[in-house]
């Protein structure tokens, strides 16, 4: 589950980085022609590498919050368990 977790977080932070450098050499194409959904499904497109690394950065916040509660809910059974003993009652 820690390697799923680095590989969202690697892309979510790739696909950002990649939608950033695609803002870097664009100009909006739609500045003569006045049509709204063509200006929105543009920049839905564009923006597609944007909102999916979102998504991989929000499921591996919640992959690293499963795994603390995991962690910690281990360490308290370890904690709270009776502790087992070796002796033979012979």
């Amino acid at each position: 589950m820690r390697i799923a977790k680095i590989i969202f977080l690697v892309l979510g932070i790739l696909l950002i980085l990649f939608t950033l450098l695609g803002y870097l050499g664009g100009a909006d194409p739609f500045k003569e022609d006045g049509k709204m959904i063509n200006r929105i499904a543009y920049f839905v497109g564009v923006n597609l590498f944007a909102i999916t690394g979102l998504l991989f950065l929000f499921v591996s916040y919640l992959l690293s919050r499963r795994i603390a509660s995991r962690n910690q809910r281990k360490f308290l059974d370890s904690f709270l368990a009776p502790e087992k003993t070796t002796f033979d009652d012979r």
